[in-house]
């Protein structure tokens, strides 16, 4: 923990507990040990950085109890609460604000509002411009200010210096751990002086249970990324070896996506399961893209029904639609046609277009979509948090290499296998549905 300088206390209601206190003997909470050191802490003004694991539960006990106690001391005070993805706030932080409020009196909540009745209040929104933290400052001793960020590692830059120049009494900074850059990343490293930091690993948090943290580390290696940001809470390296598809690119596609482009058109992608892999289907819709299912079956009957029926809900028509007819996909693509729904046929294997520059179609593929989210291209949409985690690993875990003839090749399956890694069906999934222009394709150098 940093030795940051704190400012004078605030004049405060006259029910003066410290947020911990406020926690245990208010709510009725059981804190663990790291939470009631970090909710004592914040009884004084400051700058707060917490790093913490995968589900430890920073949301319903750090910012919950932080900002009933904060509007209960300071009866005009306001709060700000903002996230990289907005149902971080809209489906996390307020209904679980809101199952509160009748016990409240004279409190009233929205969707993602709350006031205290006395002319303090707490609002949230997606931190995605700048302009929307214009107005915000604290009004002397009796009004401060907090801004909340959870999700931190997912906020921009320039969110962090709009939120700066609102000059916050309390700032208050949550997150797991992703790629070693960004306000996030310095608060615990160059900027460390200028926040009280805390590191949070899942052996701190008892809920999660060590049966859990070995499946984790035994799926994916001790070694990898994932693991040492969702168990360990460490920074991953800014450039993960050899990948194709950067880890940062591919958050910024789910938690800062461009716009939405209904340009009407529609494609879809089967990545059909060998062994213990999964069948995926992955849907693209405009600029949009998304995972509609991912299962495990291995009656090959059984999963073609599965994908017709998944057809059928997605309102897909044969022509929108490719699968993966290498290998097992073979029969599988030639089942869906004998129960009408004669699909497109694609091969990673196959021919690039491009073939002096990549090895194969699979190659070719890869690099695009990866070029593509570097240029801020697509929405990989609706991931919730542990469906974003797996199929960030998957996108970025596969690394990239030179064939014989010196062109772009990717690593083996099992080559990824052998690192711990699973096979990267969503991946290949997502990648698919978006190959709807393949004329020209991104060079790299890996």
């Amino acid at each position: 923990m940093s030795t940051a300088p704190r400012q004078a206390d605030q004049v405060r209601a006259p029910l003066d507990l410290t947020p911990a206190e406020f926690a245990r003997h208010i709510l009725g909470l059981s804190l663990y040990d790291w939470q009631d050191q970090i909710l004592t802490d914040l009884d004084q003004p400051g700058a707060y950085s917490l790093r913490a694991a995968n589900e430890s539960g920073k949301t319903s006990t750090i910012f919950l109890p932080f900002i009933l106690w904060f509007l209960t001391t300071f009866p005009r005070g306001q709060i700000v609460c903002t996230a990289g993805v907005y149902r971080q706030v809209k489906t996390q932080l307020f209904p679980k604000l809101r199952a509160i409020v009748p016990r409240l009196e004279g409190w009233s909540s929205g969707e993602a509002t709350l006031d205290n009745g006395r002319g303090g209040n707490a609002l949230g929104f997606r931190a995605v411009d700048p302009g929307m933290f214009e107005g915000y400052h604290g009004s002397g001793a009796e009004a401060p200010l907090a801004i909340l960020v959870d999700e931190a590692k997912s906020v921009a830059d320039d969110i962090f210096t709009a939120i700066a120049r609102c000059r916050p009494d309390w700032l208050l900074m949550a997150s797991s751990p992703g790629e070693a850059h960004g306000e996030f990343y310095r608060s615990h490293t160059s900027l460390a002086k200028f926040y009280h930091r805390y590191v949070v690993t899942a052996f701190d948090c008892p809920h999660i249970s060590r049966e859990q943290i070995a499946r984790e580390i035994e799926k994916w290696g001790e070694s990898h990324w994932l693991i040492r940001s969702m168990i360990f809470a460490e920074f991953a390296r800014a450039e993960e070896a050899g990948a194709v598809v950067q880890l940062s690119d591919a958050e910024r596609a789910i938690y800062r996506p461009p716009a939405y482009v209904a340009d009407g058109s529609v494609s879809a992608f089967c990545d059909f399961a060998a062994g213990g892999d999964e069948n995926v289907l992955a849907v693209r819709r405009g600029n949009r893209v998304k995972v509609v299912a991912a299962w495990h079956e291995k009656n090959t009957m059984a999963a073609r029904d599965q994908f017709a029926t998944l057809f059928e809900r997605e309102q897909l028509s044969p022509s929108q639609i490719s699968g993966d007819a290498g290998g097992l996909g073979t029969a599988m693509v030639d089942a869906l046609a004998e129960i009408g729904w004669p699909i497109s046929r694609f091969n990673f294997g196959a021919a690039a277009y491009a073939s002096d520059k990549f090895s194969n179609r699979s190659a070719e593929i890869w690099n695009e979509f990866s070029a593509d989210l570097r240029q801020g291209k697509w929405i990989i949409e609706e991931a919730t948090d542990p469906t974003a985690d797996e199929l960030l690993a998957q996108l970025s875990g596969r690394r990239g290499k030179r064939d014989s003839k010196g062109r772009l090749a990717l690593e083996e399956k099992a080559s990824m296998k052998a690192r711990g890694l699973t096979s990267p069906d969503r991946a290949d999934a997502i990648i698919g549905a978006t190959q709807t222009n393949p004329s020209a394709f991104f060079i790299g150098s890996y």
